[in-house]
Formats: C-alpha cells, structure tokens, sequence
C-alpha cells in the first residue's frame, strides 16, 4: 500500500492480526491523517457489505502495508437499502424543516403568504407578472431561510 494516503481514500485489511488485535477485516475509509498515523473507520465487513459500525482507531504510516486500496462500498448496497435510507433521511429533514418553521410562527406564516401571494395573487389583484414571480421567488427564499435556521 503507497503511503500517500488521504482522508476519503478506502483500504482493505483482511489480516487484522498484523496491525491490532482489536481490528476486524473489513474495508476503512481514511478519515484523518497525522504525523505519521493514519486514523480509520470501518465502513464494510470482510466482503466488502457497507456497515454503519463507528469503529475508529489509528495506525502508523509504516502498518500501512498490511492494507490494500479498495473501494467505496456505498455502491454495492442493495436497491431497497438505499431507497429505505433516502426516504429515512427525508423524513428526517422534513420534521428538521418543519420544526424550524415552527420556532418562529410568525415569519413563517408572512413568508407563506408572500409565496401563495406570488403563486394565486394574479387571479384576485391586477399587477404586472415580475410582481408576482418577485413574490414566489421572495417567499420561497424566505422559507428556506427560516426552515434551515438562517433567519
């Protein structure tokens, strides 16, 4: 394994026994690098199956060697996995929205409104069409603004 390792680079380490006892085959994701140590995280089992583990731990530059370059094991998840996972995740970011929203009621409804304004205001007002394109523009900015805690 070349030495010149980088933080995002992945190595595979089948005989754990040569670096540390404690360390299990699988695949690393090089999350640091030092002074001669590099720090690790295991990212996938032995055959190379993407796994959330938070096993971290760091070797010297020179145990390198026990290592091979690999690949990224997020391309290898099942279909279903990562369609579970990305509904999960969206989940998670609506009610983040959602609740960002909901700390400032006030803002949040006057941005609303701004936006609706822009979307349906030209069948009840007569004003020309940049006003409301402004208005939708304007309101949507303004909830994303306060729905990602920026106002």
């Amino acid at each position: 394994m070349p030495d010149g390792v980088a933080v995002s680079d992945h190595v595979s380490l089948s005989e754990p026994a040569a670096i540390d006892p404690d360390a299990t085959p699988g695949v690393y994701r090089v999350v640091g690098t030092g002074d001669g140590t590099v720090t690790l995280l295991r990212v996938a089992d032995a055959d190379a199956c993407r796994e959330h583990t938070g096993e971290v731990f760091t070797v010297d530059r020179d145990d390198l060697t026990a290592f091979e370059p690999a690949d990224d094991p997020n391309g290898n998840r099942p279909v279903g996995e990562r369609l579970r996972d990305g509904l999960d995740t969206l989940g998670w970011q609506l009610r983040t929205f959602a609740g960002s929203l909901a700390d400032s009621p006030s803002r949040s409804t006057l941005a609303g409104a701004v936006l609706l304004v822009g979307l349906v205001g030209d069948q009840f007002v007569s004003a020309p069409e940049w006003v409301f394109s402004v208005a939708v523009f304007a309101g949507s900015l303004s909830l994303a603004a306060l729905g990602s805690n920026l106002l």
